[in-house]
């Protein structure tokens, strides 16, 4: 629903983008410029919903996958009422799972539970990095 919601909102960004974009270009002048700015943030915009959006469906495939079919748990840690890990048991799981990486570097399960490990650390780019690399050893493996 959140996904529908804010994919909604740039949509409506999108449209709006493209709209003022062309009557700033109409305008002509200097206004020209104005409008062609507007056109490259809507692409720009529009690049990176898609990008995401491709992102979140690989990766839910993907955690689908790794739990449904391979019947591996996604979480190993424990969690506190507020949902937070204890940051001694997200390092002992990064460090398993980093090991996995090191023992089978072509397999996209262990990028994939390294991410998990990455997220629980607090550590979000390195968390997208691993499962995007879990994602491109996916693909590969389809093919």
């Amino acid at each position: 629903l959140v996904v529908a919601v804010i994919t909604a909102l740039v949509l409506f960004y999108s449209a709006t983008l493209l709209v003022m974009g062309v009557a700033f270009i109409a305008a002509g002048g200097a206004a020209v410029l104005i409008g062609l700015g507007l056109l490259g943030i809507l692409g720009g915009s529009i690049w990176s919903t898609v990008r995401e959006l491709r992102f979140g469906v690989a990766s839910t495939r993907l955690a689908r996958e790794l739990h449904q079919v391979d019947g591996v748990p996604l979480e190993t840690v424990s969690r506190d009422a507020q949902g937070r890990v204890d940051p001694a048991e997200a390092q002992a799981e990064w460090q398993r799972r980093k090991a996995y990486v090191d023992a089978a570097p072509d397999d996209w399960r262990a990028w994939y539970l390294l991410g998990i490990a990455y997220d629980n650390a607090k550590d979000r780019r390195q968390a997208r990095a691993a499962i995007r690399r879990a994602i491109t050893l996916f693909q590969q493996r389809q093919h």
